[in-house]
């Protein structure tokens, strides 16, 4: 499904208001100060659009900054004196800054502009949304699919994974490839898979695992995860319960990955590349396609903005048009944008087109939820971990003990800092 926001970069130069000359501060991102070509180019792609942008805008002056301050973390610096007007941000911080109220609603700057309604997919776009406020413009999107090599896939005569297939296929298939595959046996992937049921490790709003983590799919999940890891004795001998460290030196056929680890594979495989194959996310044969989003960013304004709509201005231009600089600033994402999606080719490209059908079936994670994830601590993790070399009869009981301790310190968490709130209220 997708929520229609659409825009043009003639929209920049449309209906100019006269008014006095105003200067927009941007944030530039932490990983594009260093000084390796990749970065520079990264970092010249903003300049390029900053002086384009004034060109067309003459009144307005984008100014490409960086954090000169000594913060403990980017909530500090969003809070401090000199916070840019557009900053870059993971939307996984989104709900901690909504409390402290230090970004603007860009709906409310939609509406106000009058700028035509946006066209990025829901489910990603929801991940800016906080409370009905879309606190930050996704420009970036990393679904997961999962990767393949197709040698492993010659030599055992099993044709490549293709278009809607199933996670009870995934694993028959790890079976029989030389290596088998690598699924990593940790609570966001656990989560994941719970979703493909319409379940999530916590209730939708975010309060309480009971009923969810030990719910009789979380259980069905479990003991199928258990059942693949127990196919391949490999799988437990790793030490890394999982992880994807065999796809790169040619010890297993397919693992689990987003976009950026597929061209970081690429670039690992070198003249090999084009061995590297990348098939849709399975579902599980009772259950539906879902997918979480991994590293996604977006485009947040800042209260402390004395010309908000100007900064929207610039992030639209940026972010959801069709100009020179959006398509060399796309050059480095996949874009959650249908129109620039078009524009640029991504939906007709034979791997990106992969990922961004993913888009339709994007659920939200529970690690987008601090609380869980400031409470999901190395005993939980632990507990979990131990799952592994359960009892299927004794799962239920051990995942309901797991929901009560997890509760437990959610609860105590939200207890202190109510608590604290209380301490600085006047």
């Amino acid at each position: 499904m997708i929520l229609l926001i659409t825009f043009t970069s003639s929209a920049c130069s449309e209906n100019k208001k006269d008014i006095e000359p105003v200067e927009i501060d941007f944030l530039l991102p932490a990983f594009a100060i260093s000084d390796d070509a990749y970065s520079t180019s990264y970092r010249q792609v903003y300049q390029d659009a900053a002086e384009n942008f004034h060109k067309l805008n003459p009144q307005i002056t984008i100014k490409v900054v960086q954090a000169t301050g000594n913060y403990s973390s980017f909530q500090e610096y969003i809070e401090s004196n000199e916070a840019a007007d557009i900053v870059p941000l993971p939307l996984s911080s989104l709900p901690a800054l909504e409390k402290k109220e230090v970004l603007v609603d860009l709906l409310s700057l939609q509406r106000s502009s009058g700028s035509k309604q946006i066209d990025i997919y829901k489910g990603i776009l929801d991940t800016g949304m906080v409370n009905d406020k879309l606190l930050a413009l996704p420009y970036t999107t990393d679904s997961y699919v999962v990767i393949y090599n197709n040698d492993f896939f010659n030599e055992a005569s099993i044709p490549y994974p293709q278009g809607d297939w199933t996670w009870e296929q995934f694993r028959d298939i790890s079976k029989k490839l030389k290596g088998g595959s690598m699924l990593p046996y940790m609570t966001d992937y656990f989560d994941l898979l719970l979703a493909s049921y319409g379940k999530s490790i916590l209730s939708p709003d975010g309060k309480t695992s009971i009923g969810y983590l030990d719910s009789p799919e979380a259980i069905r999940t479990i003991q199928w995860l258990n059942a693949y890891f127990h196919d391949d004795k490999e799988k437990k001998d790793t030490g890394v319960l999982g992880t994807d460290y065999g796809f790169e030196t040619l010890k297993t056929g397919m693992v689990f990955g987003s976009f950026y680890a597929y061209s970081y594979y690429r670039n690992k495989f070198g003249d090999l590349k084009d061995k590297i194959g990348v098939a849709s996310l399975p579902h599980f044969e009772s259950g539906e396609r879902a997918n979480h989003l991994s590293d996604i960013y977006g485009f947040g304004i800042t209260q402390k903005s004395k010309h908000p709509d100007e900064a929207w201005r610039f992030t639209q231009y940026l972010a959801l048009s069709t100009n020179e600089d959006s398509i060399k600033f796309s050059e480095y994402y996949l874009t959650p944008s249908k129109s620039m999606s078009e524009a640029f080719h991504q939906k007709s490209d034979p791997i990106k087109s992969i990922f961004e059908d993913e888009m339709n079936y994007v659920v939200k994670p529970s690690r987008n939820n601090n609380v869980f994830n400031y409470n999901w601590n190395e005993d939980l993790r632990a507990q979990f971990i131990n799952l592994l070399t359960t009892d299927d009869n004794d799962i239920q009981d051990k995942l309901h003990e797991l929901a009560l301790k997890l509760d437990q310190e959610m609860n105590r968490l939200k207890i202190e800092d109510d608590q604290q709130k209380e301490s600085v209220t006047p």
